[in-house]
């Protein structure tokens, strides 16, 4: 039995030789997107940008560049996406911007590129800070409130309103105005006596923000107001009430009154308190007996202060 051979050529032979020794080559690993987290932000905030390919990257990953079209929104140089992943997040900073600006955010990879648009929006006029000083006050005198806003005021200067919780003990000017070109501005707060200590809240309102801040007025220190007895005269022997007022509640702990007496024909006692929260204590004058009318001075000390009552005592 005769076996056939058929005639391969030389040439055939060497095509079949490279073709097994090529690897297949791999398909273009190409930019899919770049997307932002968000296509309008304020100037000055930040945002998210998201790099994505066309396929999982291979080992060893791949490096993105980046690049801004302004200075007003700023990118890495570049972002790694890892081997196996399709995407990669970068962060995009911004600064404040007087005016609408729109920045082209660019990816490239291999001559591919892909762009994104970022709107940066003038930061919303309103108060940026409130500030009371100082921030406690003995009622009847004043403090100090500095408003500064954001940005700047415009022509003309920017109004911002004020208004106060309780105009009665804190008061405010209805509004102040910060001059053209400026961030801030004074104004003062007038206070009332109180009869207990009282916190007002202090609100500014200009344009699409507002701030507050607390101004606590406390009554004035209490001194001494007066000393009086029931009566002017009274005969030797016998009793009598005698009133101590101050001027203002006493302090916790109480306010306690030093009494005196210029003769023993009238005797008090060393001292009296007035109990915290109170203005007013009694207390009573005992007198002995005697032979003539004898004029007594009853004086009451209390923190630097005092005051006098002349009681007659007779016979």
């Amino acid at each position: 039995m005769k076996v056939r051979r058929a005639a391969v050529s030389l040439a055939s032979i060497a095509l079949l030789a490279a073709a097994c020794q090529s690897p297949t080559k791999p398909a273009t690993l190409t930019l899919s997107a770049l997307a932002l987290n968000t296509a309008s932000i304020v100037g000055g905030t930040a945002t998210k940008a998201v790099v994505t390919l066309g396929a999982a990257a291979p080992s060893g990953g791949i490096t993105v560049a980046l690049s801004s079209g302004s200075s007003l929104a700023t990118v890495p140089q570049s972002v790694l996406i890892p081997a196996g992943a399709s995407s990669a997040t970068v962060d995009v900073t911004t600064v404040a911007v007087a005016a609408q600006t729109s920045v082209t955010i660019t990816a490239s990879y291999q001559g591919g590129t892909v762009a994104a648009t970022l709107t940066l929006t003038p930061q919303p006029a309103g108060v940026a800070a409130l500030v009371v000083s100082p921030p406690s006050v003995t009622g009847g005198s004043s403090s100090q409130g500095t408003i500064t806003i954001s940005p700047a005021a415009p022509a003309g200067g920017a109004v911002v309103s004020l208004s106060s919780s309780d105009a009665a003990a804190a008061s405010t000017p209805a509004f102040v105005t910060v001059p053209a070109g400026a961030t801030g501005a004074l104004f003062t707060i007038t206070t009332s006596v109180v009869a207990a200590p009282t916190t007002v809240t202090i609100t500014a309102l200009y344009g699409a923000a507002s701030k507050t801040a607390t101004v606590n007025v406390v009554p004035p220190a209490a001194s001494l107001a007066a000393i009086t007895t029931s009566v002017s005269s009274i005969t030797g022997g016998t009793s009598l009430q005698a009133t101590l007022t101050l001027s203002g509640i006493a302090p916790s702990g109480g306010a306690a009154i030093v009494l005196t007496s210029s003769n023993p024909a009238a005797s008090v006692p060393a001292a009296v308190t007035i109990p915290a929260g109170a203005v007013s204590a009694t207390f009573s004058i005992a007198t002995g007996p005697v032979t003539s009318s004898v004029a007594v001075t009853i004086t009451a000390s209390y923190a630097g202060g005092s005051r006098s009552v002349v009681l007659t005592v007779m016979p």
